[in-house]
């Protein structure tokens, strides 16, 4: 059985499910607004039009969920779709700093 993790107004993750694997095949708003949080419909769009796979969604969840601890970041990169994914998801105001929200983005951010 896979799990999914849902982030809280303070990003603070929670693992929810379990989700079989019947169902665990359809990336919808659904599934991504319950990994991710309230991103943008713009976002939803963006993520579903790369046609990812679940799996790839729930990595890049936990890579989120794991943004503090540096270590684990390096020794796991993303590649592919859950990158892109990523990439897309950190233009977000979601997950964008305040900076960003701003229209100043990191020089080393993505």
């Amino acid at each position: 059985m896979a799990y999914a993790l849902k982030f809280d107004r303070d990003q603070n993750a929670k693992r929810v499910g379990p989700y079989t694997e019947d169902m665990s095949n359809s990336v919808d708003h659904t599934f991504i607004t319950r990994l991710f949080g309230p991103v943008s419909d713009h976002t939803i769009v963006e993520i579903i039009s790369l046609n990812p796979m679940p799996a790839e969604l729930e990595r890049v969840a936990l890579r989120l969920a794991q943004e503090n601890d540096v270590a684990e970041i390096f020794d796991h990169p993303l590649t592919g779709g859950a990158a892109k994914v990523y990439d897309i998801l950190l233009e977000d105001d979601l997950f964008a700093t305040p900076d960003e929200r701003d229209g100043e983005r990191s020089p080393t951010g993505s």
